[in-house]
């Protein structure tokens, strides 16, 4: 056989080799990519549905993202107004997941107003995102800071649980810092192993011990708000007045010694997670964070160098 042709042959050979790699990879479920087969390939096969049943189990769950907001919204307004810049688009693929945007608001303006308000925030780059945008009310919230909290907290995840499967509260002191949160935080709901409870721990405290934070997840989180223990336990834990914010009081119920049979069985289901860092009132810089977690796209902190909210700071 002449050496050109069996070179020619072998050419061939290698190219039709480099094909099948490339569509093995297209049509795999990385799961830090979106994971829904129209943004993987225009006609999945059968084994590439089934890898993303197996990665993403509750594709079809239904998922939101929530604002709460007290009375003066004048940060609110800032925070998603950077939404509509290049670096902090909410999602990055053509056809995105569907996550709902509610604004729960309590101790502010009536419901008219503050649905004529938001809906005049969020440009078109950003408004196409989200599957809707909603304003909530929340009445009977009380002024002073934990309790307000509190309440807050226990009355939005009552309501969100009879109309979402997954929520993530967003405070107003938590900042997008990459593009593509929105299905970051869909992805996180969806896919992997399931959870209550999903979010930062301390990233700022010099005593942190595991035995002084290791329970505490901040509560600017991802929530499971349909499954049925989740909501007795939280139902029992808000039954009690206490000083404490929301987060700490799931915390406190988590290291109660009269609970420890509780914890024991389902403290796997508090998980800890870098989606999003808490950094507390210490001074933090995005750059620093983009390079230095990949997986982050939020930072919980009052002190953020790269914002343009001089109140924050």
């Amino acid at each position: 056989m002449r050496l050109d042709i069996v070179l020619l042959f072998c050419i061939l050979a290698l190219g039709m080799w480099s094909v099948f790699l490339l569509s093995g990879v297209q049509n795999s479920c990385d799961p830090t990519l979106i994971c829904k087969p129209s943004d993987i390939s225009p006609n999945p096969s059968d084994d590439t549905k089934l890898l993303l049943a197996q990665t993403c189990p509750r594709m079809k769950k239904k998922v939101a993202i929530v604002l709460p907001y007290h009375g003066d919204s004048t940060i609110l307004i800032k925070t998603v107004k950077r939404w509509s810049k290049t670096e902090y688009l909410p999602c990055l693929s053509k056809n995105p997941p569907k996550v709902d945007l509610i604004f729960s608001n309590s101790l502010g303006p009536t419901q008219e107003e503050a649905e004529f308000h938001i809906s005049t925030l969020i440009e078109p780059q950003a408004r196409r995102c989200f599957d809707s945008i909603q304003v909530i009310k929340e009445d009977n919230v009380v002024a002073e800071y934990a309790q307000g909290s509190f309440s807050h907290f226990n009355q939005t995840f009552h309501r969100l649980s009879e109309t979402h499967d997954y929520f993530f509260l967003m405070e107003w002191d938590t900042f997008a810092i990459r593009p593509g949160w929105m299905e970051a935080v869909w992805r996180h709901a969806v896919c992997g192993e399931d959870f209550w409870m999903k979010g930062g721990h301390h990233r700022y405290a010099d005593n942190f011990t595991v035995a002084n934070f290791g329970w505490h997840i901040n509560g600017n989180a991802l929530y499971n708000s349909r499954n049925d223990y989740f909501k007795r336990i939280l139902a029992d834990i808000m039954s009690h007045p206490t000083m404490y914010i929301y987060d700490v009081a799931i915390e406190r119920s988590m290291s109660n010694p009269d609970r420890a049979r509780i914890t024991r069985d389902f403290i796997h289901m508090y998980r800890l997670s870098d989606f999003i860092v808490n950094v507390g009132r210490s001074g933090w810089d995005g750059s620093h964070w983009r390079k230095k977690s990949p997986g982050t796209y939020f930072v919980h902190g009052r002190g953020g160098h790269d914002l343009d909210i001089a109140a924050v700071t």
